[in-house]
């Protein structure tokens, strides 16, 4: 599949990259948006980047459901739907609480997890 990567500052490029697996609790989207916004645009011509060379970036991403992973329910394939961009742990005390937006171990996809910048990406069924 092709993928939009993050190369250093000022540099993101096109690359082919295998077609992501879901484990558990996951499932594949075949993307059909993701939005370039601010927050992207920072990551790229930041010279203290905080994104990784190899990155896939986009966090603002929307796609049909393409294969379902093991134990998840309540979605089928060729279903649209939208990610919620922040990736929580689940277990810190803030997300037990149901205050996932300040987990202690957040992540954004399209920073420390691969985004929508690509033909498909994996995500955690509870994350649509």
């Amino acid at each position: 599949m092709r993928a939009g990567v993050y190369r250093g500052p000022g540099d993101v490029g096109l690359v082919e990259r295998p077609l992501p697996e879901p484990g558990p609790g996951e499932v594949r989207l075949r993307i059909t948006a993701c939005g370039l916004c601010g927050t992207d645009l920072h990551m790229v011509h930041s010279l203290r980047p905080i994104i990784d060379p190899g990155s896939t970036m986009g966090h603002e991403m929307a796609g049909i459901v393409d294969h379902l992973g093991p134990g998840v329910r309540g979605f089928a394939a060729g279903e649209s739907v939208v990610v919620e961009p922040l990736a929580s742990c689940g277990d810190c005390e803030p997300c037990r609480d149901g205050r996932d937006s300040i987990c202690r171990k957040l992540q954004l996809y399209g920073l420390r997890r691969p985004g929508g910048f690509a033909d498909a990406v994996v995500v955690p069924a509870h994350r649509l």
